[in-house]
């Protein structure tokens, strides 16, 4: 084994721990936002199995999003241990320099954006779809009880109390209204 390879598995075993520490606490937290906003913005709350595969479904695109973010914290966090530890004057010293450990932190943001194409273009629009579909079943399963007013996507249902008028009940759009007794 070449030292240049070894100098580049070793800086990437020292910028992991930080990166996924990153990643996971940073999804975490971004998926708990996520749920604290749906939970307190929609009008119809799925069950908490539901919920659950709500949050899951979403975080697809968490990692998307925080993927490079996380690699800059693992990458920051290395150089930092590297410098401190006197690897990089140990590098300078034998002749290397730095180019192992920028070609390593290339090799390794390339194959992060990779993953971050993945979840931006593939998993995370699968997951906005499962979502959605659980936010929908939740919508076509709720009891429309006398004087429930709600606004989905642009989408009104009322109800009205009991014995206040003949419409019963009421669905309206931008360009449509239907209405019914029950």
């Amino acid at each position: 084994m070449s030292a240049s390879l070894t100098v580049k598995k070793a800086w990437l075993a020292t910028a992991q721990r930080p990166f996924w520490a990153a990643l996971v606490v940073m999804a975490g937290v971004g998926g708990l936002v996520v749920a604290g906003q749906m939970v307190l913005l929609a009008p119809v709350m799925p069950a908490w199995r539901g919920l659950i595969v709500v949050v899951l479904s979403l975080i697809p695109e968490l990692l998307g999003i925080l993927g490079p973010v996380a690699v800059l914290v693992g990458s920051m966090s290395a150089s930092v241990a590297w410098r401190d530890g006197g690897e990089y004057r140990g590098l300078m010293a034998t002749g290397f320099g730095p180019a192992p450990v920028v070609k390593a932190a290339v090799l390794w943001g390339a194959l992060v954006g990779v993953g971050v194409a993945a979840c931006t273009h593939v998993l995370g629009p699968l997951g906005r779809g499962l979502a959605g579909d659980v936010v929908n079943e939740a919508l076509s399963d709720v009891p429309l009880s006398p004087g429930v007013q709600l606004e989905v996507g642009g989408v009104f249902v009322g109800v009205a109390p009991l014995g206040t008028s003949d419409t019963g009940v009421v669905v309206a759009a931008a360009e449509w209204v239907v209405w019914a007794e029950e």
